[in-house]
């Protein structure tokens, strides 16, 4: 397999994976069964690190530490962004269901624009 393929199926299928366990919660009856389904989300966002954190060495071998720099305070956007807007679908629903379909979309539409546009090869030399 190429690099290329190996780096999408890991973050493709963490992500997916993930994504699914997080939906699957929405159906969780008891605490014990919601805290396993998003230990299995964490989880599976491991395999993800296979696909995400060594492709800045593929696209920048000897700059990756700015791609790092720069990627992280760019996704830093989301995480700001997403405390508000849950809490306010939590405001407007009254459950964390609506909460967790958008984390799970989300994380979908990450595997989908990584697996269509990530390619392992330097753009920067």
């Amino acid at each position: 397999m190429s690099i290329t393929t190996v780096r999408k199926l890991m973050q493709f299928g963490g992500l997916i994976a993930s994504a699914a366990c997080v939906l699957a919660t929405r159906g969780a009856h008891t605490p014990t069964a919601a805290l396993l389904l998003l230990i299995g989300a964490t989880t599976a966002l491991g395999c993800t690190w296979c696909g995400f954190a060594v492709g800045n060495l593929d696209i920048a071998p000897r700059h990756s530490a700015v791609m790092v720099g720069f990627s992280n305070t760019i996704g830093q956007i989301p995480g700001i962004v997403g405390v508000a807007v849950t809490g306010w679908l939590i405001d407007v629903t009254g459950t964390y269901s609506a909460a967790f379909v958008l984390a799970a979309a989300v994380t979908a539409l990450g595997a989908l624009v990584f697996g269509c546009l990530f390619n392992a090869r330097p753009l920067v030399d």
